[in-house]
């Protein structure tokens, strides 16, 4: 048989096909590995490899199961990539974006619930976990007792739907982990950002987030005006209601942040130091304003003590 006969020619193909390989090497560990493919659960399967259907011609000029085979391939390839990725942001986003607040107490809020929203979905993982696990013992209970029947069409049917149940149970399972991990992975850098802020600023009581939350809305809206003044030049109708609901002169608000936007358009650092320093310097300034305005209301200014949460610290002695 020469190169140009047909059997020849298809032989060399099938072999080109069979050959498909990606050129990562841990890649290719991991698809030559038993024990991953048990975890990661292949998208090929008997069916696939062995029906009629997935023999026709599919794009590149080869069969359906061969391009599940190079699919299935490239999935493994990728997989590594997964435990990176597996979470719902970086260590950058949230420290420089999710705990992007002025104030300590914002900071800690935010970790608060951050750490609040993945407790509860470990919370519900465990239960869903131990339910399905339920169900795997009880199937392989009657999967065992079908066995020792005789082996039927019928027996043989419901043999087949139940190791189908288990399988996927446990695949599911093990594929699930992924963002189990990602989840434990970003309580522990909010654990970290949480002991950062405390090193810093100190334990926070209740009490401590009432009185930063004056100077907090006071910096929020500085640096709202300051981006109103550098987009449009002017400050916009509704931050001047959020200054007057503080206390503030919204004209003089104006005045003051031009001039910081036209010390800002001149400067030659890049860095948000400036910016930072000004809006500190400026609520710093303002933070009383709101006594007046509450009188105006005719509202006392104080915190009603005998609403806030008694807490201890860590050596026994009481926060005051």
């Amino acid at each position: 048989m020469t190169d140009t006969d047909p059997k020849v020619k298809l032989k060399k193909k099938k072999k080109e096909i069979d050959s498909f390989e990606v050129t990562d090497k841990v890649a290719n560990q991991i698809i030559k590995s038993d024990e991953a493919k048990k975890y990661y659960g292949m998208i090929t399967s008997d069916v696939v490899e062995n029906h009629p259907i997935y023999l026709k011609k599919s794009f590149g000029n080869v069969t359906v199961r061969e391009n599940f085979r190079r699919a299935n391939t490239a999935i493994v390839a990728v997989q590594r990539e997964h435990k990176k990725y597996g979470r719902r942001n970086s260590q950058w986003t949230l420290k420089n974006l999710t705990l992007s607040w002025d104030t300590p107490s914002r900071n800690l809020r935010q970790i608060s619930a951050e750490v609040k929203k993945k407790e509860e979905a470990l919370f519900e993982h465990k239960y869903k976990h131990k339910s399905n696990m339920i169900k795997v013992l009880s199937w392989e209970k009657q999967l065992k007792d079908i066995k020792k029947k005789p082996m039927n069409h019928d027996n043989n049917l419901k043999r087949l739907r139940l190791e189908l149940k288990i399988e996927k149970e446990k695949v599911g399972f093990q594929r699930g982990l992924e963002y189990i991990e990602g989840a434990l992975k970003d309580i522990l850098i909010l654990k970290k950002c949480y002991d950062d802020i405390v090193k810093k600023h100190g334990l926070q009581s209740e009490k401590d987030f009432e009185v930063w939350e004056q100077k907090h809305h006071i910096m929020r809206s500085i640096r709202q005006c300051i981006r109103d003044v550098r987009q449009t030049g002017k400050i916009t109708k509704g931050e001047q209601e959020f200054i007057e609901q503080w206390g503030g002169n919204p004209s003089y608000m104006y005045k003051r942040i031009t001039e910081y936007v036209n010390k800002e358009f001149n400067s030659d650092d890049p860095s948000g130091t400036l910016l930072n320093d000004f809006v500190n310097d400026l609520a710093e300034e303002f933070k009383d304003l709101n006594r007046k305005q509450l009188e105006y209301h005719g509202f006392k200014d104080d915190i009603q003590r005998e609403l806030l949460r008694h807490e201890t610290k860590p050596n026994g002695e009481d926060k005051k």
